[in-house]
């Protein structure tokens, strides 16, 4: 797969092939149309895109100059069913929009007033459509910075504004380059990427309000290195939402998870080099094929830049095509693409020439993407190719991937591969393992080579190799890959790299905590976190929470909460409702609060606070304190399989008002052993584990504080 020239399409006319800024495409019943708008003076050219190989071909077009229409960016939305190109200029209070006909024409110009303060210009802007058959429409006001939410009345008119909630500041975006709105988990969400904060920011959306909720932002505060985010696209691929940006300042690609939580985790992040085409990258387009996706990136770098978006979030470099006469490669500002039968159009429009520039990427020689199960056990299993350019991906202990034909990309696992591309141009992307890692038929001049993977390397004088007779051995920290040439030649650096990397630089994602906090709605909100030290509220609504990798705040807020800890050393409360917190794997913190809650420890040293109302509390495994605070409780002690309960502490035990259950099978009153501790405490051993009763006289303790099940 290789991308190819076309040709070049304009409208004949400068005031609408000179200075083009912004490429939007339709598709539908009545066919396929890329919508080309100039900056100032100028207006919108439309094509029409059609199969064959054949250039787009101009369908209508539309002056603007001396109607006090600002262009340089359009918009086509869907308001109410209707689609609608809107323009980023407009009067006071007004947005200024096109309707757009079945055969792709623009029609009349349509003011549409926004309730609320005035604005004079739409920064950004994106729809989406509620519930209730209305629309909520976000913009970002270009003059203020402010993004605002307002909803129609399902005819068309913007009628309200919808509400905002959370941090104030996360809806200042005076540097706003893109708005998206997807789901994650089935949620929906608004996505801005800022310019100003180099930051992109996610929203949760209420469908039936419009109401939005600042849950999360990732950028340069973050320790991610990003500077003047450029570009923002986001795709969904197997179940699981990818955000990509662009950042002209750095140079560079950001890969990001969106969660159902609304959390953005960095994934992957990769800069421009001598050998890619995408620094000052300013445009950028994702597009998804028969599950292969495809990302495309251009910019000052006089260039178009191919990747392939690995199932993980990985990006591999596979084409990098440089400016050439005819090519309209010269600072490019902006890239649409579309599958058109066997191949992807692709346009790009650039500072440096005038039109349109018309590439394809032939499909017909795309397969499948392929996984490994992963449960190859010791000498892994072996995975087959279709014939065709596979995407192959090992997971197992030291699969083998053999790619039989065509061109295709072959992902190492972290244990270890064999690879054998067979007949092809192929790419093998390998990185750090603690296996036999292998590639069998090595063609020079054929195949290539992707180390990105491995931390921090930038050039192959890094590399410690060793020409073998029959291929080269490359050594880079403790890893060792052994290449194998097709022919059975010793291979040496220049057959592996004859012009050296042909690839971007990657860069290590951030480690160590990132201290967020992500907000719930009024609604029953299913949530959970990331990697770092974040902070959640549920607010209102019987929510289900469930903690990430870091040491987490939980707060479940009204409602009938259902809580859980997760890998780090957690800070759970309840709050109001009858709420059940569970401890996680570490040392964790539960706090119930009002309410008749359940609180059960997991597998750390936790303590465990009911709160108010009549509380039961599980300490688990672990060495655990226990406060069951205001109200009649129970104190369980449970053991399954005659595993160890640790050493327990409750602090506040009342005689006569709480309760205290052995849930240990076989074990009853007799079975206990009860004495007096010289401090005052009761220590009871349960054969188990000992329960200390802080505060608590040995004869205050009978039979009828106990209960056994």
């Amino acid at each position: 797969m290789a991308l190819r020239l076309d040709g070049r399409i304009g409208a004949g006319n400068d005031l609408l092939d000179a200075d083009l800024r912004d490429l939007e495409i339709i598709s539908g019943a009545g066919g396929v149309y890329l919508y080309a708008a100039t900056g100032q003076n100028g207006g919108v050219s439309v094509y029409r895109v059609d199969g064959g190989g054949a250039l787009a071909s101009l369908s209508d077009l539309g002056y603007f100059a001396g109607t006090g229409i600002t262009m340089g960016r359009i918009d086509i939305l869907s308001i109410d069913g209707v689609l609608r190109l809107f323009a980023s200029g407009s009067g006071n209070g007004q947005l200024t929009g096109f309707g757009v006909k079945g055969n792709g024409d623009i029609s009349g110009t349509f003011y549409s007033d926004l309730p609320g303060s005035g604005t004079e210009t739409a920064q950004a802007l994106a729809a989406t459509q509620l519930s209730g058959g209305t629309t909520a429409l976000y913009m970002v006001d270009g003059d203020t910075g402010a993004l605002a939410a307002y909803v129609s009345d399902g005819a068309g008119a913007l009628v309200a504004q919808a509400g905002l909630t959370g941090v104030a500041s996360a809806y200042d975006l005076g540097g706003a380059i893109a708005l998206e709105t997807v789901t994650a988990g089935g949620i929906s969400f608004l996505l801005a990427a800022d310019a100003a904060s180099s930051a992109v920011y996610s929203y949760r959306i209420d469908t039936a309000s419009g109401a939005l909720t600042f849950t999360d932002s990732l950028g340069a505060a973050n320790g991610l290195g990003v500077a003047a985010p450029s570009a923002m696209k986001t795709v969904q691929v197997g179940g699981v939402t990818w955000v990509i940006l662009a950042a002209a300042g750095s140079g560079s690609l950001s890969v990001m998870q969106l969660l159902p939580s609304g959390q953005l985790e960095p994934v992957d992040h990769v800069l421009d080099t001598l050998a890619t085409r995408f620094g000052g990258v300013a445009a950028l387009e994702v597009i998804q094929v028969q599950g292969h996706v495809f990302v495309l990136a251009g910019g000052a770098d006089d260039g178009l830049t191919l990747f392939s978006l690995l199932p993980g979030g990985q990006l591999v470099h596979m084409q990098s095509l440089a400016q050439f006469t005819g090519a309209g490669l010269r600072n490019v500002t902006n890239i649409k693409a579309v599958q058109i039968g066997n191949e992807i159009r692709i346009f790009v429009t650039s500072q440096g020439d005038t039109g349109v520039s018309q590439f394809s990427l032939p499909l017909d020689g795309l397969g499948l993407v392929i996984e490994s199960s992963g449960s190859g056990g010791v000498g892994g299993g072996q995975v087959l190719g279709t014939g065709a350019g596979d995407l192959i991906l090992g997971r197992g202990n030291q699969d083998r991937l053999m790619g039989q034909g065509g061109d295709d990309i072959l992902v190492a696992g972290d244990t270890g591969a064999i690879l054998t591309g067979g007949a092809g141009a192929d790419i093998f992307v390998l990185g750090p393992t603690t296996g036999i890692l292998q590639i069998s038929d090595f063609e020079p001049g054929v195949d290539r080579l992707d180390l990105t993977r491995l931390p921090m390397l930038r050039s192959a004088a890094q590399l410690d190799l060793t020409t073998t007779g029959t291929g080269i051995e490359i050594r880079y920290g403790t890893t060792l890959i052994e290449i194998f040439s097709f022919d059975g030649q010793p291979l040496k650096a220049i057959d592996l790299w004859p012009t050296g990397f042909d690839t971007p630089d990657r860069v290590p994602i951030p480690q160590g905590p990132v201290i967020r906090t992500t907000w719930g709605t009024s609604g029953d909100d299913i949530l959970t976190l990331g990697l770092g030290r974040d902070t959640i509220r549920g607010l209102a609504g019987n929510d289900q929470i469930g903690g990430g990798r870091g040491n987490d705040r939980i707060f479940g807020g009204a409602g009938h909460d259902w809580l859980k800890g997760g890998a780090g050393r957690d800070h759970i409360r309840g709050e109001g409702g009858r709420d059940h917190l569970f401890g996680g794997q570490k040392d964790d913190t539960l706090k119930g609060g009002a309410g008749a809650d359940r609180l059960k420890g997991g597998a750390g040293t936790d303590i465990l606070k009911g709160g108010a109302g009549k509380d039961r509390l599980i300490g688990g495994a672990g060495d655990d304190t226990l406060k069951g605070g205001a109200g009649a409780d129970v104190f369980v002690f449970l053991s399954r399989g005659g595993k160890p309960l640790g050493d327990d502490r409750i602090l506040d035990f009342t005689d006569g008002s709480d309760l205290i259950r052995i849930a240990i099978a076989g074990v009853g009153y007799s079975d206990l052993t009860l004495s007096a501790q010289g401090n005052g405490d009761t220590l009871i051993d349960t054969g188990f584990g000992t329960i200390t009763l802080t505060g608590v006289d040995l004869s205050a303790i009978g039979t009828d504080d106990f209960l056994f099940s």
